[in-house]
């Protein structure tokens, strides 16, 4: 039989064996949060690395127009 497990913490640096509970023991409704968690943190670590190279990008053309 194949056990299926789900993360109880959201940082991929907890993943361990440790942080596993079988998915039996998880709810649907709070699987669904850990879900509406994950993609909202991942959704604003987008969003910063968008910002961050935007930044970048800017300061390059300014360095090419002072030249």
């Amino acid at each position: 039989m194949i056990r299926f497990f789900v993360a109880a913490g959201l940082a991929a640096d907890s993943l361990d064996k440790r942080n596993l509970v079988p998915m039996e023991e998880r709810t649907l409704s709070l699987l669904a949060q850990h879900i509406g968690q994950l993609h909202a943190q991942t959704q604003r670590a987008a969003a910063q690395q968008v910002n961050y190279w935007l930044t970048v990008r800017n300061w390059l053309i300014d360095w090419h127009i002072a030249e």
